[in-house]
């Protein structure tokens, strides 16, 4: 029993330096690669260049906001798991929120020829949590969605309550996810790894953050998917009763 003891506290120590060294590695690769997409921004509006030029610049300021998108999520999941991220525990109106990014998403809908449409959102419901980690949620899902969807395809986003939940769905026409990827797609770094979502570019952790967000705020995400039809994603988070007291999350 106490070799069993002693395994696990190594673990959960060497656990805990790996966790630290991501973190801090992912927080000194953000202002180099910043500095990166700025200039080649203004490389982009110095002058004149050929379309061999611009193409060049175009792939720098491409890896450039992947990079910077992997960084900020290693940096994010990493501070959940040292539970270093600073929160903002408050009763917040999660419709009201979901609304606000879906508005914010419709140029990305539209670039692609996409109808983005919200629905079922009748009144406020407030939820306990941070307003920026929901917020996130929101975003990882949706963006997901447009990406993961074809030139004018639909993305269907609905709210609404069940037995003392939020229940939020994003729906989309999109490329589907085969069902053996299915079991694996919240695990970080994984990608799925046929069809056309395998295509795609992405880091595979998105999806790792929501599941990540939501369990540390009491809810659960489901998924349903089928190859050539779309995917839906159902996340339920608990409402706040009237007039409850705020807990710790």
């Amino acid at each position: 029993v106490r070799l069993y003891e002693n395994v696990t506290q190594e673990q959960k120590r060497l656990e805990k330096v790996k966790n630290e060294f991501i973190a801090t590695a992912s927080h000194d690769l953000k202002n180099p690669i910043m500095s990166i997409s700025g200039y080649s921004d203004l490389l982009s509006k110095a002058g004149p260049l050929n379309q061999q030029q611009q193409d060049f610049v175009g792939y720098i300021q491409s890896s450039a906001r992947n990079m910077l998108e992997l960084v900020q999520n290693m940096l994010q999941l990493t501070e959940i798991d040292l539970q270093q991220m600073q929160e903002r525990r408050e009763a917040l109106d999660a419709v009201e929120l979901l609304e606000a990014v879906v508005n914010e998403s419709q140029i990305l809908a539209k670039e692609k020829g996409q109808t983005l449409e919200i629905s079922n959102t009748k009144g406020s419901v407030q939820v306990e949590g941070d307003s920026l980690q929901v917020r996130q949620v929101y975003r990882n899902l949706i963006g997901n969605a447009i990406k993961y969807t074809p030139e004018g395809g639909k993305v269907s986003v609905s709210s609404h309550t069940q037995d003392g939940n939020l229940i939020i769905q994003i729906r989309d026409t999109g490329y589907g996810i085969p069902a053996a990827d299915l079991p694996f797609i919240f695990d970080r770094f994984y990608r799925v790894r046929s069809g056309k979502a395998s295509e795609i570019e992405g880091n595979g952790l998105g999806l790792a953050i929501v599941k990540s967000v939501i369990e540390k705020h009491g809810g659960q995400v489901r998924v349903e998917s089928e190859v050539g039809t779309g995917t839906r994603f159902e996340v339920s988070l608990p409402a706040c009763k009237p007039g409850a007291a705020l807990n710790g999350i």
